[in-house]
């Protein structure tokens, strides 16, 4: 009798589940709610992206170039030039020293984040431009031979940081401007080094 009782409630289960429409079973119920989902992100996500895109162009965006000494903002970081020497072939010392493949400028950068969160300034973010227009990114290798700490430090929100920014350009000819970025995706400002 426990062997038909078996029986009966696994072909009482059969008939729900045959019952049941095909658009209630997890097959379809799972995946359909999860493109449901999928749609609505898709439809209020572009609006928000739009808003904020706005936003941190309304803050990058630059008239023109700003001077030597001249405060300029790229999303949460301000950067002020102070300095550019150009001319050296070798930083660092012993055997963690980088030499120049043409001659390394060396940019000297105060950095303010004025954003709500800490964040990293990344070498491969800045760079110097020549008349020409061809742009030479900073040397992380250089500037983790010269100075360690500038390459890796992260500045928290309302602090302040100077960085001697190396890069290896040509030899004998100096740079026009630099491009500096908060991050990679941002638009950048120009400092003019003329």
């Amino acid at each position: 009798m426990s062997s038909q009782a078996s029986a009966d409630e696994a072909n009482a289960l059969a008939r729900r589940r045959a019952a049941r429409p095909w658009w209630r079973t997890k097959r379809y119920a799972i995946p359909g709610a999860l493109l449901v989902l999928f749609v609505l992100v898709g439809i209020v996500a572009p609006d928000r992206a739009a808003e904020e895109s706005t936003e941190l162009r309304a803050e990058t965006t630059v008239v023109g170039a700003v001077a030597i000494g001249e405060t300029a903002r790229d999303g949460d970081f301000a950067f002020m030039v102070t300095d550019l020497d150009c001319g050296e072939a070798t930083v660092g010392e012993g055997t963690a020293a980088q030499t120049a493949q043409g001659m390394f400028c060396r940019m000297r950068v105060a950095v303010d984040n004025r954003g709500a969160k800490a964040g990293s300034l990344l070498a491969d973010n800045q760079f110097l431009i020549y008349g020409d227009g061809r742009r030479y990114p900073a040397s992380s290798e250089a500037m983790l031979a010269d100075r360690p700490n500038d390459l890796s430090s992260e500045i928290g929100p309302g602090n302040r940081v100077l960085v001697d920014m190396l890069f290896d350009v040509p030899a004998g000819r100096m740079p026009v401007a630099a491009e500096l970025h908060d991050s990679a995706l941002s638009g950048g400002v120009r400092v003019d080094l003329t």
